[in-house]
């Protein structure tokens, strides 16, 4: 920020807060009582507040309105007990009443978190200065403590002997503090005196805070410069005072350019301006995916640049290569293979390239109600003809294999020869460059592997060379044209590539439409790993694939293009059905950022296959090499746990298929049970990296949890009994047998990493050891749930013995979560506490791009949200208190650096109240890949995060809460500017629909027999005979 102005120094009460209205309350309660005791006749008023109290440090406060009533007692010293009858002892007796208060709950003034962030990005370093002693608890109380890195309060004035308000010492602290000189700095007050200390001090400018309590023209004549009403106003002063123009159309909060992406809430729209050029990031944008089948978005002419096309679970391998190898080190790598794309197009006017000339407009649409891309783009040729380009793609969220791409050319001024080139493109394969530093996020390209290819007349078969994986593709093409007997000519050219040509004189007005009908099919293998060496499977023939994909082109080709669309809107209807969060209030921009979200949850799963999972990029990009981590069951299966529990299941069924590659690991490890991969394709670690790879053994908790919350949500009891109670049983033994207890009688788990990567192999971890826990114990309930004869077939088939379930409560009963009395938390691991602080500067990028791991590692600092974490998932575990004490301790030395760490912070700080920290978490996951944060979007969407939208507004905003508690329970806590939200949710099998308001929740049942919850803690049963029931806030009632 260039600017003469470089800090703001801001009062606290009345100015952040409104904690005025608490100190009122509290000096109220204080005199009203006291005088009485004292037989004073003359009551304590307001007018006695502003008086004599407001402005003013505590004690000086006592005193000036003793001295109003002639009461002479003596002054005391800051020591004494509230019960003292001295000025000390009343001014802490005052204390003691407003804490009380406090914990009542406070949030900050609507726009404050917002103008704190303005202040941060623009480079603006803030500070606090207040009268009151109790600055630093209503900062934690309101979530503000992280925001503001300098406080002077009254114990900071009191310790340096320095005077209150009017006199300026005090703000003249702060900016010392903050290393800023006086002229650089603006002091925002809302009392007098405050105004008063700004103008001695000589500052640059100091602003009037008018709340309505003392008045813009008092504020004027103390000496304010400007009044403001609202903190928002503050920044375009600062602005406007050094001559920059001040922008009104833009809200600093929303990080989008909207003259490129206008909002619509049905719809992700995107204007092209300027020249046209290869965009991956709108291409990850506008991708089309089924869960089975991605095409990445943007069509003619720069599909080229990268591997456009993905089936689900289709990779190459390689043999991971170490430096220096050690026993149990990951040798087999595992990458997503790029396939032949067909939906690449050019278009060529009059024998030249079109997209040589001038794009004059340009409009991309997808329809979230249709699935439907539609691109316009107006060109004008060399020879100043206008060409309209119309091209439409889909891919078939109602059938695995089907995507179809339909392009119109119609010449605006004049008749012109138009040449359509559709090609099927073969060469690239995914990956960056492995001879540099490489980013861990992209995906490793494979220089000996890759696809070895068969063609046919209209299809390309082939296998991955080192994976032995099969495919095939298959295309048929419709020509409708001006002329007679119009088709497309296919060829093969020498680079590999198949171009279907279309050519012939198009009318003035007239118009040529190709349309590509595609189809892909994969051989699909369970996730078990490699026997030896790199093959997957045994390389098999592909003529069945052929025939399929063949069979599959040709049939959409006779339903055509619309009729693929009908489909695919009745398809989504039902999916929004029960998906679809509707938030009456918010910003147009967020309810369609939260619907884009929502979408891409339905293109990574529509058509989800056995012996598949969602990967962290899905289908849209080769991020992560298409690699599976513990983010799908944590954050992305919930989604379908409480919206399309089929789906929740099959991504289940995907971690027990791999048990036996699970159970292999666990002996290479020295464990029992079953160990799963980190992070991997076919059921094999393709970790190379084991501090940040093999050592987050809390990946089996991970998947213990989640197949926990998806038999409380949906109570199938035969997933349990055939499935889930392998995984639980497997998983607790291997936690048993990981750990040990040692001398003091706890349960230690030793050289672990938790979520949070930046503190690595580390002991008792405190979110692996909270779900190391749950996941013993829960083994143990599960097994005790089934029926005697159920249970006596679990217990057979995995040799289970009582001994054992015995050791499991026993280890979980005894596990070591450590408590910190100095801070008052849980320490993230043994020895984080005692680590030195990270200094932070300001350069935006990762820590993991710019430091060796050693440097991260001996700091405390974090990637993401760690003891948060565990205790949002386990939330019936901890009180409210606890939650907020380490949200606190934490919030400020959690860097974000990972896209999980957002979705986090909102639900648990919005559980606890702090709305507009919930909302400004909020803001920044909802914009992860729509705004492109972090930098690596290009690569594929971050699907977590859009799992985590859906966890931010239910856990978070709605309070939804349900394993550590005996029925799901709702706790809803709205943003003050949302007026409803609307959501569904299936509790065993009943289709509930919430109508979320602040005083009231409405619960309609669609469908289904009945379900239990709790809703404010009162118990609410839906049965068939009720269709709705109304729950009001119980305060409110």
């Amino acid at each position: 920020m260039t600017s003469e102005y470089e800090a703001v120094l801001f009062d606290l009460d009345g100015v952040l807060v409104p904690t005025a209205t608490v100190h009122q309350r509290a000096w109220t309660e204080l005199f009203s009582r006291y005088l009485e005791e004292q037989g004073i006749v003359e009551p304590y008023t307001d007018e006695d507040y502003y008086t004599y109290i407001d402005g003013k440090p505590r004690f000086q406060g006592v005193a000036a309105l003793l001295e109003s009533r002639g009461i002479e007692i003596p002054w005391g010293e800051v020591t004494d007990l509230p019960t003292a009858n001295t000025v000390c002892g009343l001014g802490n007796r005052k204390n003691v009443v407003f804490l009380e208060l406090l914990e009542l709950g406070i949030d900050p003034y609507p726009e404050v978190v917002g103008v704190l962030s303005a202040l941060a990005y623009e480079g603006v370093k803030v500070a606090v200065v207040t009268s009151s002693r109790n600055g630093p608890q209503v900062l934690r109380q309101t979530g503000l403590a992280r925001e503001i890195p300098v406080v002077v309060d009254g114990n900071i004035t009191a310790e340096e002997g320095l005077p209150g308000k009017p006199a300026p010492d005090a703000f003249l602290l702060a900016a010392a503090r903050l290393g800023i000189d006086p002229d650089k700095a603006v002091v925002v007050e809302d009392a007098i005196s405050g105004v008063k200390a700004g103008k001695a001090g000589g500052f640059g400018l100091t602003i009037g805070v008018d709340r309505g309590e003392v008045g813009a023209e008092a504020l004027y004549e103390a000496g304010a410069d400007r009044v403001v009403t609202n903190l928002d106003q503050i920044l375009d002063i600062i602005r406007t005072d050094r001559g920059e123009e001040v922008a009104a159309d833009k809200p600093p909060a929303d990080p989008v350019d909207r003259s490129r992406f206008p909002v619509d809430e049905w719809k992700l729209i995107e204007v092209e301006q300027g020249e046209r050029q290869a965009d991956q990031l709108s291409a990850t944008l506008f991708n089309q995916g089924n869960g089975y089948l991605g095409i990445r978005g943007d069509g003619e002419p720069f599909r080229e640049l990268e591997s456009s096309t993905f089936i689900n679970g289709f990779h190459e391998t390689f043999t991971i290569v170490h430096a220096e190898n050690a026993y149990g080190f990951a040798h087999v790598g595992q990458t997503i293979q790029g396939l032949p794309d067909g939906v690449g197009y050019r278009i060529a006017v009059d024998g030249v390239d079109l997209h040589k000339g001038e794009l004059l407009e340009g409009r991309t649409e997808l329809d979230f109600r249709t699935g439907v891309t539609t691109s316009v783009r107006l060109w004008q040729t060399e020879a100043d003809k206008r060409i309209r380009v119309t091209e439409r793609r889909l891919v078939a969220l109602f059938d695995p294999h089907q995507a179809a791409v339909e392009v119109s050319v119609v010449p605006l001024d004049s008749d012109a020869e138009v040449e359509t080139t559709f090609i099927t493109e073969t060469r690239r394969s995914p990956g960056q460059d492995t001879t540099g530093f490489q980013d861990p996020r992209l995906a490793d390209r494979v220089e000996d592997g890759g696809l070895d290819l068969r063609y046919a007349r209209l299809s390309i078969s082939g296998w991955c060379r080192n994976s032995l994986l099969g495919f095939a593709c298959s295309w048929r093409d419709d020509v409708v044209a001006p002329w007679a007997q119009a088709k497309a000519t296919t060829h093969r050219l020498p680079d590999g590539h198949v171009e279907a040509v279309t050519s012939g004189l198009v009318g003035k007005n007239q118009q040529l439409t190709v349309t590509r009908y595609l189809s892909y099919y994969a051989q699909s293998v369970p996730p078990q790993g490699v026997a030896g060496g790199l093959a997957v499977t045994a390389r098999e023939d592909n003529r069945g694939l052929r025939t399929a994909a063949s069979r599959s082109a040709a049939r959409a080709r006779k339903l055509g293009f619309d009729e693929l669309m009908r489909r695919q809107v009745w398809w989504l209807k039902s999916y929004w059905d029960k998906a679809d969060i509707e938030i009456r209030g918010a910003a147009p921009a967020v309810q369609q950022a939260v619907r884009w979200s929502m979408f891409q949850l339905a293109q990574v799963s529509a058509q989800l296959q056995p012996n598949t999972s969602i990967a962290a990029k899905g289908v849209s990009g080769s991020g992560y090499s298409g690699h599976t981590f513990w983010d799908t069951e944590i954050f992305v299966q919930p989604f379908f746990a409480y919206t399309n529990p089929a789906l929740a299941r099959r991504i289940l069924d995907y971690r027990h298929a791999m048990l036996p590659a699970a159970r292999r690991r666990a002996e290479v490890m020295v464990v029992d049970g079953a160990l799963y991969p980190w992070r991997t394709i076919n059921g094999e670690e393709a970790s190379a990296y084991y501090p940040a790879g093999t050592a987050q053994y809390h990946i089996d908790a991970d998947i213990a949890y989640a197949v926990a919350q998806y038999v409380m949500v949906s109570g199938d009891k035969e997933f349990l009994a055939q499935s889930g109670i392998d995984i639980l049983v497997e998983t607790a033994r291997m936690w048993a047998s990981l750990g040990f207890i040692g001398a003091d009688g706890y349960f230690h788990i030793h050289q672990v990493t938790g979520p949070d990567e930046y503190s690595a192999v580390v002991d008792d971890n405190f979110y692996t050891n909270a779900m190391a826990r749950f996941n013993m114990l829960e083994a143990a309930t599960a097994l005790e749930s089934l029926p005697p004869s159920v249970r006596q077939k679990a217990v057979e088939r995995l040799s289970i013995t009582e001994e054992e379930v015995d050791n499991w409560r026993a280890c979980g009963g005894a596990m070591m979560l450590q408590w910190n009395d100095e801070y008052e938390v849980h320490p993230q691991d043994a020895m984080f506490l005692q680590r030195k602080p990270w200094i932070p500067d300001d350069n935006p990028a990762p820590l993991l791009l710019r430091y060796h791991p050693l440097v991260i590692y001996r700091h405390q600092i974090l990637k993401q949200a760690d003891v948060v974490l565990a205790m949002q998932l386990l939330s019936g575990e901890f009180t409210d208190e606890e939650k907020r004490a380490n949200f606190d301790y934490y919030d400020p030395l959690t860097t974000g650096d990972s896209t999980l760490s957002a979705p986090t912070q909102c639900a648990m700080v919005a559980a606890t109240g702090h709305m507009q920290v919930a909302l400004d978490y909020f803001l920044q996951l909802l914009y992860t890949d729509l705004a492109d944060r972090h930098g690596n979007a290009s690569v594929g969407i971050h699907v977590a995060s859009t799992g985590g939208v859906w966890q931010a507004l239910i856990n978070g905003f709605a309070g939804l809460r349900d394993l550590t508690y005996d029925i799901p329970a709702l706790e809803p806590h709205l943003p003050s500017g949302w007026e409803q939200m609307t959501f569904s949710l299936v509790v065993h099998g009943t289709w509930l629909r919430f109508i979320v308001t602040h005083d009231v929740v409405t619960i309609e049942r669609i469908e289904g027999g009945g379900a239990e919850l709790t809703v404010w803690g009162e118990k609410v049963a839906l049965d068939s005979s009720q269709s709705q029931v109304e729950v009001r806030v119980p305060h409110k009632s």
